[in-house]
């Protein structure tokens, strides 16, 4: 009898363990569009995250460094102090990137914009 009732209590803690757990582990999803510009802001391409969210993994564009996925601002990386030319600059990056996976996913069968104003509208509207 001792003995079950000392399983059972330890059952209850594992489970408050582990729904507290859960509960500390909050994740944030990012804005729903992100206005991706350079620090001149020229031509600044609006970047529905959400929508891509539900066919892409996060690592298909935030890099991870030791086991942990990295979210920073693009730009923090990706300009004129990184060596590599053809990801020294966000607009370098984002084209060799996003124009890629564009053509790839037309290319399958499937829709992605492929005009310039598609992801670089003259007004970009935050939701």
């Amino acid at each position: 009898m001792k003995f079950r009732v000392v399983r059972c209590l330890a059952a209850v803690a594992l489970l408050v363990g582990l729904a507290t757990s859960a509960a500390a582990l909050e994740v944030s999803l990012g804005d729903e569009v992100i206005v991706l510009k350079t620090y001149e802001g020229v031509k600044p391409a609006s970047f529905p995250h959400r929508d891509h969210q539900q066919f892409l993994s996060c690592t298909s564009c935030h890099h991870v460094r030791e086991n942990v996925m990295v979210i920073d601002r693009c730009i923090s990386c990706h300009n004129e102090t990184m060596p590599n030319a053809e990801l020294n600059s966000l607009k370098a990056a984002g084209h060799g990137l996003c124009v890629t996976c564009h053509k790839k996913v037309t290319a399958e069968g499937g829709a992605a914009p492929r005009r310039c104003s598609s992801c670089h509208p003259l007004e970009i509207k935050k939701h």
